[in-house]
């Protein structure tokens, strides 16, 4: 993908008119800047995101960047390390929390299945 590219991804959100298209057009920004599969690139795209609308951005969807930034580091490293008890247990934890099992598995680059097995477990053991 070339700088040119990213960096229309980073300013699109910058181009929208209205509070709350903008923060929609910023967290879209975000899902496709996830979608790349470089992940140097795809790093950048998100902080640069976060750092070219923090005028604009809300608490709210600043989180929700920040969130995706850590997990997306936090799921990496717990794939890395091969820890999938580890991976179990925070899966377990985020569903508690109210997240979906396919944001869950796009956030810890699982597949979906192995999330919706995880929660049946879960639900079978309370």
């Amino acid at each position: 993908m070339s700088d040119e590219v990213l960096m229309h991804l980073v300013l699109l959100p910058l181009t929208y008119k209205g509070e709350e298209k903008k923060q929609e057009a910023i967290k879209e920004c975000v899902h496709l800047a996830r979608q790349i599969p470089d992940k140097e690139q795809e790093s950048f795209a998100l902080a640069g995101i976060l750092s070219f609308t923090d005028k604009v951005i809300t608490k709210e969807t600043q989180r929700y960047i920040k969130e995706v930034l850590s997990m997306t580091q936090i799921g990496k490293m717990l794939m890395d390390e091969g820890d999938m008890k580890r991976a179990k247990r925070t899966a377990r934890n985020m569903l508690k929390r109210g997240d979906s099992p396919e944001e869950i598995a796009e956030v810890l680059e699982l597949p979906v299945e192995t999330v919706k097995a995880w929660e049946k477990e879960a639900y079978a053991m309370a």
